[in-house]
């Protein structure tokens, strides 16, 4: 007692604040690396960069990192080749990237393969104007995966739309104002559209 006044409890109700505290700043700390981590923009960068830096690849998508602690993070991303090229080539492009990673970054990348349409000009002036509607809603949202399937009374367009996290308009809105602008160019359009939200994607053209 202390000036007439009991501080034993309030003592007590420190100390056990401090330790409940600490316990879970401990645990936190300990399942992080098994829960994995968020990765550092230096690292995305990197292998954005690395991604880039081959010829032969024309855009990559998608890409997701885990970081589980020193020498354990692993990353797998979609990379974009000309449909045109042979599978072959592109399959043998895509090896010698994520062996470059593994042997001299000591990071274990898959990269999933996705043939792009380089030729056709009427799908590249198509996804040209779609480009363009999106970059009018936004500039923080992009595409890929663009295809067609073209029928006698109409075609579906088809794509992916990547958007932040904490972009505030809802998919569906999303959706319906891309498919109101696509069908302002030709009625018989269609949109198929997959709406991606994540904190750790990144895209590149």
């Amino acid at each position: 007692m202390i000036f007439d006044v009991t501080v034993d409890g309030y003592f007590g109700l420190a100390v056990a604040s401090f330790i409940i505290y600490s316990g879970i700043r401990m645990m936190k700390e300990a399942i992080d690396p098994i829960l994995g981590t968020a990765p550092e923009e230096e690292l995305i960068n990197k292998i954005s960069k690395k991604v880039m830096s081959y010829d032969g690849i024309l855009g990559f998508h998608d890409l997701v990192v885990h970081n589980y602690g020193e020498g354990r993070s692993f990353a797998s991303l979609h990379a974009e080749v000309s449909a045109e090229c042979d599978v072959m080539l592109s399959h043998d492009l895509i090896d010698n990237i994520e062996f470059d990673f593994k042997n001299n970054d000591n990071l274990h990348v898959v990269i999933h393969l996705d043939p792009v349409e380089t030729n056709n000009a009427f799908s590249n002036d198509l996804k040209c104007r779609v480009t363009d509607i999106l970059s009018a809603i936004s500039g923080e949202i992009s595409m890929h995966d663009f295809r067609l399937v073209r029928g006698n009374t109409h075609t579906n367009i088809l794509f992916d739309v990547d958007v932040p996290m904490s972009f505030k308009m809802s998919d569906g809105k999303i959706k319906k104002e891309i498919d109101q602008k696509v069908k302002e160019i030709d009625c018989s359009y269609n949109t198929v559209i997959t709406v991606d939200r994540s904190y750790s994607r990144k895209n590149r053209k």
